[in-house]
This record gives C-alpha cells, sequence and structure tokens, in this order.
C-alpha cells in the first residue's frame, strides 16, 4: 500500500511529533548523570533502585488519569500541566542537598512525563486513519527517539565539559521554550470539567483489563518494561564504576541503545503491510538476543554494539505494540484512556525490577542482571505467542 507524503506529513501530527521530539530531549539531556548523581549520596545498588522506583510508582497513579483527563478537558492543557511540573522536578535535582530532595525531583519527573508524553501519543492517535496508523505512529515515535538518542549523548560531553549541573540548566531553557510554542498554538476548546471519576486511575486500569485483545499486552508491557533499569541505572553504574568510562561514554550507550528508533516511521509502515503482531514477535525475540550478547561484553565498543542490536529489537516491537493498542483503542473509543491504562501497568515492571535490579546487582554483578533478564524476555516471547493464536 502506498502512502501519499501530505497525508502522512500533516502539519498538525507534524507539530505532535515536534512536541514528542523536544520534550524527550528536555527529560532525556541528564539522563547520563542520573544514576551516579543518586550513588554519590553514599548509597548502595539496592537503596539506588529504591529512589528511582518512585518515578514508575507515580506512572503508575498518574498515566491512567492524564490519560482519561487529556480526553476530557483537551490534550494540551495536560502537556502544559506536565511541562511546569517537569521544570520543579529539574530544578530540584540541581538543588539535591540531600537523597530526600532527589526522591521529590523524580517523583516529580515521572509526572510531568506522564503529562506529556501520553497525551501526545493520544492526540497524535486522534489524526490518523486506521490504514495509515503505522506510518503515523512510526514517524511520531521516530522524532520522538531522535529526542531520546541525541539527548544524552549531547547531555554527557556537557557534564564533561561544564559540570554535572549543566544538563540541568540546559533541560530548564528547552522547557520553557516548549511552554512558550504550545502557548501559540491554535487548539478547540474543551470546557475545563472534571469530575471525581476522572481521578481515579483504577477505572481505566479495569477497561483495559477487560479487553481480550488487550490482556497479552499487559504480559508484554510489564516484563519488556522489567528490563528498562538494567539499561539505564545500573548499565550507567558499571560503566563509571567498573569500566571506568566517563559521562560521554554512557550517552554514547545510550544513544546506540536507541538511535534504531529514529527509522520508527519506516517499521510503522511495515506493520501496515505485515501487520503489529508479527513485528512485536520480531522484536522481542531481537532484545532476548542482544541481552545475551550485552551479558559477554567488556568493553565500551563491545556494550555499544550489543546496544545497537537491542535498538533494533526494541523499535520494532514499540511501535507495533503503539499501532495494536490503539487500533484496539480506536475501536471502543477510549484511545487517551487506553494509553494512560497501558503505560500504567507497563510501568509496574519497571517499578518491581528497579527493587528486584538493585538486590540482584548487589548480591550476583551487572552481568547476572542481564542474562535473568534475557530469560524472563524469552519466556515472554514464547508466552505472548500463545496469547495472539489464542486472540486469532
Amino acid at each position: 500500500m502506498k502512502f501519499h507524503v501530505k497525508s502522512i506529513y500533516s502539519p498538525k501530527l507534524m507539530t505532535i511529533a515536534f512536541v514528542m521530539a523536544f520534550y524527550a530531549f528536555i527529560t532525556g539531556v541528564f539522563e547520563p548523570i542520573m544514576a551516579p548523581t543518586a550513588k554519590a549520596f553514599g548509597i548502595s545498588d539496592l537503596q539506588v533502585g529504591l529512589i528511582f522506583s518512585i518515578a514508575p510508582l507515580m506512572t503508575i497513579l498518574f498515566a491512567p488519569i492524564f490519560g482519561k483527563l487529556s480526553d476530557v478537558v483537551g490534550r494540551r492543557r495536560v502537556a502544559l500541566f506536565g511541562l511546569v511540573v517537569e521544570i520543579i522536578a529539574v530544578s530540584l535535582y540541581m538543588w539535591r542537598p540531600v537523597w530526600w530532595v532527589f526522591l521529590i525531583g523524580r517523583a516529580c519527573d515521572a509526572i510531568g512525563y506522564s503529562a506529556v508524553i501520553y497525551s501526545s501519543i493520544a492526540k497524535m492517535e486522534d489524526k490518523v486513519k486506521d490504514h495509515k496508523r503505522g506510518a503515523s505512529t512510526g514517524l511520531g515515535l521516530s522524532l520522538m527517539r531522535i529526542g531520546e538518542m541525541t539527548a544524552p549523548l549531547l547531555g554527557g560531553v556537557v557534564a564533561d565539559k561544564f559540570g554535572v549541573n549543566a544538563p540541568f540548566v540546559v533541560s530548564i531553557i528547552c522547557a520553557v521554550i516548549l511552554i512558550s510554542y504550545l502557548f501559540r498554538l491554535k487548539t478547540k476548546h474543551h470546557k475545563l470539567k472534571i469530575e471525581r471519576k476522572n481521578l481515579n486511575p483504577f477505572a481505566s486500569l479495569k477497561t483495559f483489563l477487560h479487553v481480550k485483545e488487550l490482556r497479552v499486552m499487559i504480559l508484554l508491557g510489564f516484563f519488556m518494561s522489567f528490563i528498562q533499569p538494567s539499561l539505564g541505572i545500573f548499565l550507567s553504574l558499571y560503566i563509571i564504576e567498573h569500566l571506568k568510562g566517563s559521562y560521554s561514554d554512557i550517552g554514547l550507550i545510550m544513544f546506540s541503545l536507541m538511535i534504531v528508533g529514529g527509522s520508527q516511521f519506516l517499521i510503522g509502515k511495515l506493520v501496515d503491510k505485515i501487520g503489529s503482531i508479527k513485528l512485536i514477535i520480531a522484536g522481542t525475540t531481537t532484545v532476548a538476543v542482544a541481552l545475551i550478547l550485552m551479558s559477554f561484553s567488556n568493553t565500551i565498543l563491545h556494550f555499544v554494539l550489543s546496544a545497537l542490536l537491542l535498538s533494533c529489537g526494541s523499535a520494532f516491537w514499540s511501535t507495533s505494540a503503539w499501532c495494536y493498542m490503539s487500533k484496539v483503542g480506536e475501536k471502543i473509543g477510549k484511545e487517551g484512556e487506553i494509553v494512560g491504562a497501558y503505560a500504567s501497568l507497563a510501568t509496574m515492571g519497571v517499578m518491581a525490577s528497579m527493587i528486584i535490579s538493585g538486590a540482584v546487582v548487589g548480591a550476583f554483578g551487572f552481568k547476572t542482571l542481564l542474562v535473568m533478564n534475557s530469560v524472563i524476555v524469552i519466556w515472554v516471547v514464547f508466552m505472548a505467542a500463545l496469547m495472539f493464536q489464542n486472540n486469532g
């Protein structure tokens, strides 16, 4: 099936994609220094995991709320609120006199992310038709990935050159610019009517759980999210503490972990052509292989190469998963609610992993954590294939 360029690169879709990309840059530019900064408080790997677990907890609670609120009061209002909260979070990161201030900043960071990203994804899905959903979703996620992957690369260099607080300054300046941009956009005016039911996160989760086609995404979302801390927090600490690397090295590996995400527009076209289920299975299988290879890595170069393979798998699986869910969400008329509920359910995997991963790394080392995660993903691929088959 051929796509007309004008229909895919519509001004409204490009605006949403730009917001997602720029916000991804805002939250990613300080990512290389986060784990080392937390460790500087003199705490253990388990305690680092506990501190970082506050972010997924906030996402679990707030993603469904913001998803539903964006359906009710409008996507832009929710996104603007998220940006203000993000500025508060980054300011607390810069101040950080004690560990609990850093903890509060992490909580605010997750709330801001939930508001901006998931309202933006829902807005993007509002603008596409089913026959070109994959290509359009892929476009938005591609630009978002470009923001995500360039941010840590730049942030690591900035931290090495100008100090650890410099990436936070860059983030705040960019957030102010994005707020100014959103205020100038012309959008439909929703009545600001917030009901008590809109603030109940469990109502959205109940909707998600009751849809048969979405239950497989709970399994995939939980366990594919479960591996994230090993590729963020504890990989960063391993590079600094064991390989004696720099913030720039961390930024390079994070860049490699996301670089293929910049081509999700092309992957989206594949989704439209051959279907999302096949690409979900192919992507998750590739992630498992990459984790095994990473467990044998002993140099920065080896980590970069295995990260590139993992990036391929992640790009295929994530694009396909969002297309699969948005198609189901459109059928029941609750795309924003489905997006928020999935984020909440998937983030439960991150929260569980923050605690478990910290304990595993402290007791057995980082490489053992990678092997454990690869085994988990292999099992998930097998179970997901069976569930998709049962769904017909």
